[in-house]
């Protein structure tokens, strides 16, 4: 099993065909800019084969040496409940150097009836494979977060302001993404 940086041609098949079928619309960056910040060297998406086949599939954002943010993170249809998903962070989360945060979507704040126990199974996922609660909330284009880190640092709150302000335009940053530190848990 091997994890490995996809090319653009590959990024852009792993879109067309997974990518668009497992995250909604409103949890989904546009292909191009994945592209564009893959090009500022600000995005790496990446993928795990096992005997030749995609299996599962994720991508970090933010610059090398610096905290990362999991951007995306997912287990092929087919593949899910076999242990994947957590092969695929062990083997990222063994190459970091520094701190990785990964959002997920807050249980507590969602129209869906169904959708908390989904969410707590995601925040659960992460807290086995070494993710810690940061108690930072965030909402980011209308969906509500909590952020997760492997490796915290002293001010993970400035750390992922960071991130966010290299992945939008000032005008988006300020009228899509409101951070809030631990002290405004939600």
């Amino acid at each position: 099993m091997a994890l490995s940086t996809l090319s653009v041609f590959a990024i852009i098949r792993l879109y067309l065909r997974h990518l668009r079928r497992d995250f909604p619309l409103a949890e989904r960056r546009p292909l191009l800019s994945m592209l564009r910040l893959r090009k500022k060297g600000l995005y790496q998406v990446f993928g795990l084969v096992e005997n030749g086949k995609l299996v599962g599939y994720g991508a970090t954002a933010g610059q090398e040496n610096e905290p990362l943010l999991l951007d995306y993170l997912a287990v092929c249809q087919g593949e899910r409940g076999k242990g994947v998903g957590s092969r695929m962070l062990s083997l990222l989360c063994g190459q970091m150097k520094n701190m990785l945060l990964a959002e997920v979507e807050s249980p507590l704040i969602t129209a869906d009836p169904n959708e908390p126990q989904m969410r707590w199974r995601r925040i659960r996922f992460y807290e086995r494979n070494g993710f810690s609660d940061t108690g930072i909330r965030c909402r980011l284009f209308g969906v509500d977060y909590w952020i997760l880190a492997f490796q915290p640092t002293k001010d993970p709150v400035r750390d992922l302001e960071k991130i966010y302000r290299q992945l939008f335009p000032p005008l988006v940053f300020e009228k899509q993404i409101q951070i809030l530190p631990p002290s405004d848990k939600a």
